[in-house]
């Protein structure tokens, strides 16, 4: 994959997309250090529709379903704070959000990378009034960033009925424990806790099963409105970080 495909675009090529006359086969001749999926994301986004993005973009979709370190940083993250939304017209976007600077950066990072993408990062405080001084309050500032792809159609499918849920086909690997736990666990003394508020008792039972059979002993921790979080405790938890590497 073209390890360009985030930089800033020059003026330049900006003039050569804007040529509607060539396909973007030919706007690739031209523009060596950019991919197919690439321009035609940005002739899209310049307004510059042509016939053979749709195909490129299903194309690319393929190839990515197909890539299991893709798949598994996108179950990591739809275990934690990761969001597929789909619109009225079944488009499908991956969202992020987390007052973690850091992480924010190093996730949006790896799949603009994947997916080709060139969409920005925004900041936003949130600004409420304290409910017994009524004095205005500003919270601490979240990152935010969203993807918009066909390729998370299908992850829309396994994970929402209509809600969020956990499907039972998800296995529990290194790759998918690691942003499970980077983007929703804490660590505390002698434990790691990690938010699974949104998810049934069940399906939650079935993830501590599954963690046990990679010799990982975890619990169910109760938590407020009859939600639950899965707490992992003692030596267990060397195990499941040297799990993660």
């Amino acid at each position: 994959m073209n390890n360009k495909a985030n930089c800033n675009w020059t003026d330049k090529e900006i003039e050569i997309i804007s040529d509607t006359s060539k396909t973007i086969s030919e706007l690739c001749e031209l523009l060596p250090s950019r991919s197919e999926t690439a321009v035609g994301i940005k002739s899209r986004r310049l307004g510059y529709n042509r016939k053979e993005y749709s195909i490129l973009r299903r194309r690319h979709a393929q190839e990515l379903l197909l890539n299991k370190n893709f798949c598994e940083i996108i179950d990591g993250e739809l275990l934690g704070d990761g969001c597929i939304m789909m619109d009225d017209n079944s488009n499908t976007s991956f969202t992020y959000s987390s007052s973690n600077q850091e992480y924010v950066t190093y996730l949006h990072g790896i799949l603009g990378f994947m997916l080709e993408s060139d969409a920005k990062i925004s900041r936003y405080v949130q600004k409420k009034t304290h409910h017994v001084d009524g004095k205005e309050v500003i919270s601490s500032p979240s990152y935010h960033f969203a993807f918009g792809h066909v390729v998370f159609k299908p992850f829309y499918h396994r994970w929402y009925c209509p809600k969020k849920h956990i499907p039972n086909d998800l296995q529990l690997t290194p790759t998918v424990c690691k942003h499970w736990y980077i983007g929703d666990g804490t660590i505390g003394n002698p434990s790691i806790s990690l938010a699974t508020h949104c998810f049934d008792k069940s399906e939650l039972e079935l993830v501590i099963f599954k963690m046990s059979k990679l010799g990982i002993i975890a619990k169910l921790s109760p938590c407020p409105q009859e939600q639950f979080c899965i707490t992992i405790y003692a030596r267990n938890v060397l195990k499941f970080l040297d799990y993660i590497g």
